[in-house]
């Protein structure tokens, strides 16, 4: 994928070198100056370079918009043209003290955005986790348990190029809805920077999501087939002949599906007639039968 960075600082810096890291064509743009620009170039390892905002506009599948909200016109201007083009957001509606949060629950910053650019496709997403967690997270990519990250957009195409450079870049993305619900992502992400830069445990700070709701589906012999009689945590597993896609939220259909895996009945061990809990697992999109990747059960 080629992303276009807008507003090459702290946050911008570091998602851009990890998206080159990760195999992505990047283009660095709109910082204090074009030294700054050509050494994150050159530190980011991958295929990956210095240019005006206008150069990360074009040719670009996605931008990567880390501005303060006061610069937030004069980086648009510079970029001339990004209608059409998914720009997923990390900034926040902060004043110019970075003291308090300046729109209410009724918008957000992300909103603010598609207002400005109606035709641009937005998406909010890797604004709830520090910087200093960044590198951690891409370093641990390929340990089983990976911190979530929320990103929320209005569609399902858009969202998936947030959900894509998320994963790649080491967090597991959490589909939190409609563009709307950034107005409540966007607190939440001051409650991080609170507990991070505030507290006593360190700005390297992450989040996980684990759902332990338990679903219940009929066991019918002509729907299930033994697997390979694997053992988890001292139970066999059950796998169902169909994948069974999580209930999608009432706003919205989920980008990546979780999957749901079936584990038997102790009380009646037999297929037939017999109640088998569901427990979620990670999403693993694709046709039915694709395997799952197991959260903690």
């Amino acid at each position: 994928m080629r992303v276009g960075i807008l507003g090459s600082g702290l946050i911008g810096g570091k998602h851009g070198t990890l998206f080159a890291r990760a195999g992505h064509e990047v283009v660095f743009s709109y910082s204090h100056g074009e030294q700054k620009l050509k050494r994150l170039a050159r530190e980011a390892q991958g295929n990956a370079r210095a240019g005006t905002p206008g150069e990360a506009a074009r040719d670009t599948d996605a931008h990567l918009l880390a501005v303060h909200c006061s610069r937030m016109d004069n980086v648009l201007h510079q970029a001339d043209d990004v209608s059409v083009k998914v720009i997923v957001t990390c900034s926040l509606p902060m004043n110019n003290e970075d003291s308090n949060h300046v729109l209410t629950h009724t918008s957000s910053s992300a909103e603010a955005r598609a207002k400005m650019v109606p035709t641009a496709r937005i998406v909010a997403a890797f604004n709830t986790v520090p910087s200093e967690v960044l590198f951690g997270a891409y370093d641990a990519k390929r340990k089983a348990r990976r911190s979530s990250l929320v990103y929320c957009g209005d569609e399902d195409r858009d969202k998936g190029v947030a959900a894509t450079l998320i994963f790649d870049v080491g967090f597991d993305p959490v589909d939190a809805g409609l563009l709307r619900i950034a107005r409540y992502a966007e607190p939440f992400a001051l409650l991080v920077g609170q507990l991070a830069y505030g507290g006593n445990g360190g700005p390297e700070l992450a989040y996980w999501y684990e759902w332990f709701r338990t679903y219940r589906r009929m066991c019918r012999s002509n729907r299930h087939e033994r697997s390979a009689c694997s053992s988890r945590e001292g139970m066999q597993i059950w796998t169902s002949s169909e994948a069974v896609p999580s209930p999608p939220a009432k706003d919205r259909p989920s980008t990546l599906p979780a999957r749901f895996v079936l584990t038997p009945c102790f009380k009646h061990p037999g297929p037939p007639g017999c109640s088998a809990p569901v427990s979620r697992s990670s999403p693993a999109p694709g046709p039915p039968g694709t395997p799952t990747r197991w959260a903690k059960l």
